[in-house]
């Protein structure tokens, strides 16, 4: 995965950034792109995975919000938003995620 900072692909206003993501050929480790997704807000810096797979979580330094994917397991994509967590002012930037479990 990595993150499209800046882009504004999914919109100016609010700006949202895009990710993107690759999927990994088993036979001669080629990446074939998948197709973009929102981020959900503007410069996505780090992503975290769960132990269980499902869900991605990405903060978003210039938006000032967390925010948790869930994955579709048709396509693989993390498409869908599950939980938008927005930061008081004064702790605008979360740069870094972790899972507890």
């Amino acid at each position: 995965m990595v993150s499209n900072r800046n882009d504004t692909t999914f919109g100016i206003n609010p700006e949202i950034d895009s990710i993107v993501s690759y999927k990994i050929s088993l036979s001669d480790g080629t990446l074939t792109e998948q197709p973009l997704v929102p981020a959900y807000g503007a410069f996505p810096r780090q992503f975290a995975i769960n132990n269980a797979g499902t869900l991605l979580a990405m903060g978003l330094q210039n938006s000032g919000n967390l925010v948790i994917l869930g994955r579709n397991w048709t396509s693989g994509l993390w498409d869908h938003e599950v939980a938008n967590i927005e930061f008081a002012e004064g702790i605008n930037m979360p740069v870094c995620v972790v899972w507890d479990k």
